[in-house]
C-alpha cells in the first residue's frame, strides 16, 4: 500500500477517496458534487413560481375580501328593513349603497324568518389574474317584526 506523501503530492490526490472525480477550489474544499449540477436551476425556478403566486393572490385576495364584506352587509340590512316591512325603494337605495356593483338579491320569507341572500360576481384585478372572476356572497336571517304578514 502507498504511502501519504503530503497533501500537495500527485500521489495524495490519487490515493484520496473525497476528492477523487471532484474538482477542487484553490483552498482544497469540494465545489461540486456529481449529480447536484441542475440544483440551483430547479431552486431558482421554484422560487419564481412563488413570487408569481404570491403576487397574484396579493392582488386578488383583497379586492374578494372587501366585496364578501359588502355583500354580508347589505343583506344585514336588507334583512332588517324586510322584517320591518319598509317600502321597495328603501330597500334598493340600501341595495345601490351597500352591495357591489351588479349584486344580485334574493328574499324569501318562512315560519317568521326572512333570509336575505344576496350575491355579486367580482373581476379580479392585476395583470397575473388574467379576467377571473370570484363569486362572493353574502345572507343574514331576521325576525319579522310582531304585527307583520309573515
Amino acid at each position: 500500500m502507498a504511502r501519504w506523501a503530503g497533501r500537495g503530492t500527485r500521489l495524495a490526490r490519487q490515493r484520496a477517496p473525497w476528492r477523487r472525480g471532484r474538482p477542487a477550489s484553490a483552498a482544497g474544499r469540494v465545489i461540486t458534487v456529481a449529480g447536484q449540477q441542475g440544483m440551483v436551476t430547479v431552486e431558482a425556478a421554484l422560487a419564481v413560481v412563488t413570487l408569481v403566486v404570491a403576487a397574484l393572490l396579493t392582488s386578488i385576495v383583497p379586492s374578494a375580501v372587501a366585496a364578501q364584506v359588502r355583500c354580508a352587509d347589505a343583506a344585514r340590512e336588507v334583512a332588517l328593513l324586510v322584517a320591518r316591512e319598509e317600502p321597495a325603494p328603501s330597500v334598493g337605495r340600501a341595495m345601490a349603497v351597500l352591495a357591489p356593483t351588479g349584486a344580485t338579491l334574493e328574499v324569501s320569507r318562512s315560519d317568521g324568518w326572512v333570509t336575505v341572500q344576496v350575491a355579486s360576481s367580482v373581476p379580479t384585478a392585476g395583470p397575473l389574474a388574467g379576467g377571473l372572476t370570484l363569486s362572493v356572497s353574502g345572507s343574514a336571517v331576521a325576525r319579522l317584526e310582531p304585527g307583520t304578514a309573515g
